[in-house]
């Protein structure tokens, strides 16, 4: 068995109180030394570097501490980084999102659930990618043409699992940077996608959200 697929077993259970939800994923112990995927395969400089910092800060097991990541994406990509809770990988949450990406997305979704977000096709996208890096404890990096019929405006989106327990990856680091730096406002991408906010966030939006 190859080391990557080394799990630990879930620690005894004292009683009903402490049976974890189904779904929750465990954090591998051991790392074979291999990346996922190489770091020229990110287009985006500040993305590449902060890639490589998450292989570093790995130090053998499968993913880094989160304050240990979050010191690096302050460093390579400030501004445009959020943290999303993943201990339960189907349902993951904005618990912080830097000024950047508040400023794309046209208001601050933190407290709020991915699923309550964009539409249906973005939505389906976005969720599986979170579910994917925290149960196979996966980083994942896609371009992204916003709307094609245009094809103007794009991002660059990197996802790296972390773990704030110890015991499981139940971080996950969002770092997004638009591929053109004149799309600054989230109505650039809104209205040719079709996307409203949701009426939560309509009143918060204020000027931003257009």
């Amino acid at each position: 068995m190859s080391a990557d697929r080394i799990r630990t077993q879930p620690p005894p259970v004292a009683g009903p109180e402490d049976v974890e939800p189904p779904g929750r994923n465990r954090l591998p112990l051991l790392w074979d030394g291999r990346p996922p995927f190489p770091p020229k395969r990110i287009g985006h400089v500040g993305l590449r570097a902060l890639y490589a910092d998450w292989l570093a800060l790995r130090r053998g097991r499968a993913a880094p501490g989160a304050t240990e990541l979050e010191e690096a994406a302050r460093r390579r990509a400030p501004g445009f980084w959020a943290w999303i809770a993943v201990e339960r990988p189907d349902e993951p949450r904005y618990l912080h999102v830097e000024p950047g990406l508040i400023r794309l997305y046209g208001a601050d979704p933190t407290g709020r659930r991915v699923a309550e977000l964009f539409s249906p096709r973005i939505r389906r996208e976005a969720l599986a990618a979170y579910a994917h890096a925290a149960r196979e404890t996966s980083p994942l990096y896609k371009r992204r043409t916003l709307f094609g019929f245009v094809g103007r405006y794009g991002y660059h989106r990197l996802i790296l699992p972390a773990t704030h327990s110890g015991d499981r990856a139940d971080r996950a680091l969002l770092a997004l940077y638009p591929t053109d730096r004149t799309l600054v406002r989230a109505a650039q991408w809104r209205e040719p996608e079709g996307v409203d906010l949701p009426p939560g966030l309509r009143a918060q939006a204020g000027p931003q959200g257009g």
